[in-house]
């Protein structure tokens, strides 16, 4: 787990990448012919590139993909003894070669990294637990925010909703922004990420189809596309660099928990939330709309989605061309049940220039 800082105003520091090991591979493969790919997405052998132009590497633990790969091959059995046999051999796969016994908190999280491999390639939805009660939730960042952090985002109390406008490629429909993810930012603006790499889980599909979420999977396959790699890849590294860090979807903030069920919740809730945001939309009500010959203000491009918002967003550009927006939110109560409320922007400012902005079309 990482803790930084993204300095107001710093192109490198607030890239969409916010991966700390880019400098280590400046010299490596080079992606995005506009300089402005995906985060790097897990489970991929691959690099993408970042902003500054450098290659960001998978940071998946390798014994972990190589034991869920090894549980995948092995789940077409859907009785208990081997639902068992193969959560025991992903366990073993993780020892080290010294009889040095793990504890058993980390006992239980191999479980649940071997499990979401058997659990997640069920044909029939599963039964879920139920997300602690909060019956008086509290704000998160405010001073009245509750410890309990089953019921309350903390740290990691300030949600951005982030969008991409892609067009070299030109990703999802030509008429809506597309997600990038959710990411939670402490509430000094800096932030944590890969929070817990025995739930970096690297089947999202199977286990969102596993609970009965197939028409999810389909709206994600329309409009939450990376611009290169796979979807699939792009999911499971938005999951595991952002999601395990929400703290209302650990495990033990269920009833009755049911392995890998805050994948589901994870996602549903940042789909739900880009379905209350449409970028395109509110700014093509304010005369602003993609042109290969006109240009607009920085000022209009805030004011028309701070008109809906409530408060001024995250404009990213890349060589004054816009294709990023941040939306920040706190919530009040957990993830999966609160309440987003919009909130000030914390810890960044806007990479595009006062005016001059092109807005290109897709196609």
């Amino acid at each position: 787990m990482s803790v930084v800082q993204r300095p107001d105003g710093g192109a490198e520091a607030i890239s969409d990448d916010r991966n700390d090991d880019a400098a280590a591979d400046a010299n490596a493969a080079k992606g995005h012919a506009t300089g402005h790919g995906r985060e790097a997405p897990a489970g991929v052998r691959k690099f993408i590139k970042a902003d500054d132009g450098a290659s960001v590497p998978l940071s998946v633990d390798e014994e972990q993909a190589s034991a869920s790969a090894s549980l995948t091959s092995s789940s077409s059995s859907s009785s208990s003894s081997s639902f068992a046999a193969a959560a025991s051999a992903a366990i073993l796969s993780t020892m080290p070669s010294q009889l040095e016994l793990p504890s058993l908190r980390t006992l239980s999280k191999l479980a649940l990294g071997a499990a979401q491999a058997v659990l997640g390639a069920s044909s029939s939805a599963q039964a879920t637990g139920t997300p602690d009660s909060c019956p008086n939730p509290t704000l998160s960042c405010s001073s009245s925010a509750s410890s309990n952090t089953c019921c309350v985002n903390s740290p990691g109390g300030v949600l951005l909703q982030t969008q991409f406008w892609d067009t070299d490629p030109a990703t999802g429909p030509d008429d809506s922004w597309t997600i990038h993810g959710l990411w939670p930012d402490n509430c000094d603006g800096t932030y944590n990420s890969n929070c817990d790499s025995s739930r970096a889980y690297t089947n999202i599909t199977s286990i969102l189809k596993s609970f009965g979420d197939d028409s999810l999977v389909s709206y994600m396959d329309t409009y939450w596309v990376s611009d290169s790699g796979t979807d699939e890849s792009f999911w499971e590294h938005e999951w595991g660099k952002h999601g395990t860090c929400v703290s209302t979807l650990d495990p033990d903030c269920y009833t009755d928990y049911t392995p890998t069920q805050e994948v589901p919740d994870f996602f549903n809730a940042v789909v739900d939330l880009f379905k209350t945001l449409p970028t395109y939309t509110w700014l093509s009500d304010a005369g602003i709309t993609p042109s290969n010959d006109d240009t607009y203000s920085a000022a209009d491009i805030q004011a028309a989605l701070k008109k809906h918002h409530g408060y001024d967003v995250y404009l990213g550009c890349d060589d004054g061309t816009l294709d990023e927006v941040w939306y920040f939110f706190n919530v009040k109560g957990s993830i999966q049940t609160g309440t987003f409320e919009p909130t000030a922007l914390v810890g960044s400012s806007s990479t595009c220039p006062s005016d001059g902005i092109s807005y290109p079309p897709k196609n």
